[in-house]
């Protein structure tokens, strides 16, 4: 069964608003991918960090660190 011309040109502001949505869609998708892989990162625990002893020259002493 052909379409006629009419039914063709009715159905066009459907099909540019399902576009519409699936770009939106696709964005937000984005979107979440980023933040659920940045907050995967966040949620890591900070690395070890060994002081050497250049470092350790800067430190003020534990006792002077504490407050006392």
């Amino acid at each position: 069964m052909k379409r006629q011309p009419e039914e063709i040109m009715s159905a066009e502001p459907a099909k540019e608003r399902l576009r519409d949505a699936i770009d939106r869609l696709r964005s937000d998708i984005d979107r979440v991918e980023f933040w659920a892989d940045a907050l995967d990162r966040l949620a890591q625990p900070i690395p070890e960090y060994p002081a050497n002893d250049r470092l350790s020259q800067h430190l003020l002493p534990t006792s002077r660190r504490k407050g006392h």
